[in-house]
């Protein structure tokens, strides 16, 4: 968590940070969107890093249009990335079919349900320390 990081808030009331919403929201958009959305970051962080260095110590002028080019820029990226609430909007409904875990998540899950008198915890030597339901200690 970034103190000086970007978040958005939605008339639902939710609040996203920029980096969570990007990593939720980017992959439901089309390849010509997400190609978009990486285009717009860079360009985005080069004229961010030109005004850091210095090298815009010309005009006023100069640095104003980069200042106009970032807003424009932003603009557009708030519209791909932050156009509705993820989790009111219809991306949600889109996904209701999607379950909550991914495929790695699912197979833990359901391995840890396998045995289900027993939990596995590690002990402060590395040893696998199983705890059974019943209080009992297996190691």
């Amino acid at each position: 968590l970034n103190e000086d990081e970007p978040f958005y808030v939605f008339p639902s009331g939710y609040v996203a940070l920029e980096s969570a919403l990007k990593k939720e929201v980017v992959p439901h958009l089309n390849e010509k969107q997400r190609d978009r959305v990486e285009s717009i970051e860079g360009e985005l962080n080069k004229l961010r890093s030109e005004n850091k260095s210095g090298s815009q110590v010309q005009e006023g002028a100069c640095l104003d249009s980069n200042d106009l080019r970032m807003e424009e820029l932003q603009d557009e990226l708030d519209g791909l990335i932050a156009a509705e609430c993820p989790l009111t909007g219809s991306m949600m409904v889109d996904s209701i079919d999607c379950g909550f875990l991914d495929g790695s998540d699912e197979d833990e899950m359901y391995n840890s349900f396998k045995n289900p008198t027993e939990t596995s915890f590690a002990t402060k030597t590395g040893e696998d320390m199983r705890v059974g339901f019943t209080g009992q200690y297996h190691f």
